[in-house]
């Protein structure tokens, strides 16, 4: 990216910092094979260290589509991409809370009883932790495997609220558009390699719109060009900056607008993004700091 492409240094900076601070996750099955892609970033939030994502990643967890979730840390010719468990995490119900629901809390099934009495489980994964660096970059021989780049750390207390004046930016690693046989490329064996491609996005515009869904109140983003879902799938989780770096949102979903030629429209790309100044209470309670 040159400088001169964008409206400002400060919003060029922007960018730069939502690349290096969206982190790739990798799901692995019981045979140690990638089987999802994701993104995160760390958090420092009134000087505690979080990690952030998606709640929507563990879906299926207990099903289908068992494997755990971890941050990709390192590549390494003999062992291939070197994976950081992200063990357990904090999850965010919200709704009514009746006295009947909290004798639920007591239930191993307690999430199954309060979401089956109307509440509502926010798309919002997270925990307290250190800092991991991940050294991570792209190979440049054609194969996309993650090498060695350093991850950066936003800090934000979640003050700022989103503008319709403001240009917004997310960044995230997407399955690669070509496919390349990297275990034969390199002759190994027994290891797997995470090849992808990296995405960036900017100058997406706020369209002023909420909606409030099951899995908490989205803001709605219009982005600049129409984008398919196979270019956007694995920034889940990847946090949203505005022009001026700080941290408005997190990549819930893609959404699209049909084209209609009787009203002369294109079709559209939508990204809902999960408010994070309004669930902010999530990290306070995790910190006492209420």
């Amino acid at each position: 990216m040159l400088k001169n492409e964008f409206s400002s240094e400060e919003e060029y900076n922007s960018i730069q910092k939502a690349a290096l601070a969206s982190v790739p996750l990798n799901k692995v099955d019981h045979n140690h094979l990638p089987c999802g892609i994701a993104s995160g970033f760390f958090l420092k939030y009134k000087n505690h260290m979080f990690f952030l994502t998606a709640q929507h990643i563990y879906e299926g967890d207990l099903e289908e589509k068992k494997g755990r979730w971890g941050i990709i840390c390192n590549w390494d010719i003999l062992r291939g991409t070197l994976i950081k468990p992200l063990g357990q995490m904090g999850f965010l119900l919200s709704g009514h809370f009746t006295k009947k629901m909290a004798r639920a809390l007591v239930s191993p099934k307690a999430i199954n009883i309060l979401k089956a009495n109307g509440c509502m489980e926010i798309d919002l994964a997270y925990k307290l932790t250190n800092f991991i660096q991940t050294e991570i970059k792209l190979s440049n021989d054609g194969s996309n495997i993650l090498l060695k780049e350093k991850r950066l750390p936003l800090e934000d207390n979640l003050d700022v609220d989103v503008d319709k004046n403001e240009t917004y930016t997310f960044s995230g690693y997407v399955k690669p558009y070509e496919k390349v046989d990297v275990l034969k490329k390199y002759n190994v064996e027994n290891c797997y390699f995470h090849v992808v491609t990296p995405v960036c996005f900017f100058g997406l515009k706020y369209t002023g719109n909420k909606v409030n869904l099951k899995t908490g109140e989205m803001l709605i983003f219009e982005m600049q060009d129409y984008v398919e879902d196979e270019y956007i799938k694995g920034c889940s989780g990847a946090p949203i900056l505005d022009s001026k770096g700080n941290l408005i949102a997190l990549v819930s979903e893609r959404h699209e607008v049909k084209a209609n030629k009787y009203r002369g429209t294109q079709k559209k790309t939508l990204i809902y993004g999960l408010n994070l100044k309004k669930y902010k209470i999530a990290l306070d309670i995790e910190i006492n700091d209420l």
